[in-house]
């Protein structure tokens, strides 16, 4: 590939550096953070590295034995067994009334360099806490069950609603998943009266209809990108920089030589800050809309592209990250889903348990069980639902009802369905 940089020369006859002055971004700054650490959830998350016992080579059987693909007793006894302290540290994480990362307390410190805790091993720990719930119920311990299989939820939401940067934002969500989908295989043997269930369903209404941790996220996430291009501009003056280097075939370099045409710090952290604002403003729409919104952009284009365009590298900045960025939007949506649909299940169960029959409709939950008719986040109404099928499921990104759908997973199917198996 070669592409001769595009001579722009000014009046003068000079190349124009094009970009704007710095802007007011105050509305995106996040604020200082402090928790004492009595109330802290990170600090006993932190302890589990040296507590915690994930039997070698298990991991993939664990997640199949979580959502029903095959049972290990064996397995379960082992970590069981050699994680009772480890189960008792969650627990009292998730006690706790908060969570915040020391590392994040500053919000200027909130940068690609920043060093993380070992977050991984969370969300292994969600996974030994789903087996123990399981376990619990096998054994009749119905009410023991459901409350361990929540640890994951409620840990996951309260680093959700921290200064989280990307990773830990989607780690959070995968520990809520293990949580609920334990719940829900819980509910399927469980013999529940519907009092035990009604403060299990008042928990779960927090971790959804919630836009502030979407908030902070899109904050958090300009503060990273803002950091970047101050770090990218100066390898650029430095005339070098690796992931340039790699993405433009190895002719960065005389590119870089041109950089007040191909990069604009300033003109780059304003894209940014545009697509945070944005985001924030469209923390309450619907999911399917702004799926179909973001269907209208372009993909990332091709790297003759970016050196025909001024600013190019900050495009491709924008472009790339946003693309990353935007995906955990769409994650959001479908964690939101998953509470909202276990939540429904839950009462459901409850609803079974105290008359003896399916409700007709789910606005029949309202109001001894739910507070309001349970949302799907895809298009803002009521979740669907077939007494007759024995489903509850959501008319997913096309907003289409096709009358729920059947397959492997929720996620892979047009219409995300929940099966009611008790």
């Amino acid at each position: 590939m070669s592409v001769a940089p595009p001579s722009v020369p000014d009046s003068k006859g000079e190349l124009t550096t094009g970009d704007i002055a710095p802007f007011d971004d105050a509305d995106l700054r996040l604020s200082q953070v402090t928790v004492l650490e009595s109330e802290n959830a990170y600090f006993d998350l932190v302890k589990l590295k040296d507590v915690m016992v994930l039997p070698q080579g298990a991991s993939q059987t664990i997640s199949d034995m979580i959502v029903g693909k095959t049972w290990d007793a064996e397995l379960a006894g082992e970590i069981i067994s050699r994680n009772s302290q480890a189960f008792e540290i969650f627990a009292q994480a998730a006690r706790k009334p908060k969570f915040q990362d020391p590392a994040a307390d500053d919000p200027d410190e909130i940068t690609p360099d920043m060093v993380y805790p070992p977050i991984t091993r969370w969300r292994d720990m969600a996974g030994l806490s789903a087996i123990r719930a399981l376990s619990l119920a096998q054994q009749g311990n119905d009410i023991a069950a459901i409350d361990e299989a929540l640890n994951s939820v409620r840990v996951g939401q309260k680093i959700q609603e921290s200064q989280a940067t990307t990773i830990e934002y989607l780690v959070a969500m995968g520990m809520k998943e293990k949580g609920l989908t334990a719940v829900q295989r819980i509910l399927a043997t469980s013999k529940f009266a519907g009092d035990d269930l009604l403060p299990h369903i008042q928990s779960l209404g927090s971790s959804y209809h919630n836009s502030n941790d979407l908030v902070v996220y899109y904050k958090a996430q300009y503060q990273v990108a803002r950091q970047s291009m101050d770090d990218l501009a100066a390898e650029i003056a430095e005339g070098k920089s690796e992931a340039l280097d790699t993405f433009f075939e190895g002719e960065v370099n005389p590119i870089l030589t041109r950089r007040d045409y191909y990069f604009h710090p300033n003109k780059t952290k304003a894209l940014f800050a545009e697509w945070a604002r944005r985001g924030i403003a469209e923390v309450n729409k619907p999911c399917g809309e702004i799926y179909a919104d973001d269907q209208r952009k372009a993909p990332l284009r091709q790297s003759e592209e970016y050196l025909a365009m001024e600013n190019g590298i900050g495009q491709f900045a924008f472009d790339l990250g946003t693309t990353a960025l935007t995906s955990v939007r769409y994650k959001k949506c479908e964690d939101d889903l998953l509470v909202s649909a276990t939540q429904a299940l839950l009462a459901v169960k409850a609803f079974k348990s105290d008359t003896g029959s399916y409700p007709a409709k789910l606005e029949a939950l309202v109001p001894r069980y739910l507070p309001t008719a349970p949302q799907d986040p895809y298009d803002g109404k009521t979740l669907k639902y077939s007494a007759e099928k024995k489903i509850i499921y959501s008319v997913g990104d096309d907003l289409v009802d096709a009358g729920g759908s059947t397959g492997d997973t929720w996620r892979n199917v047009p219409d995300p369905t929940f099966v009611i198996n008790f």
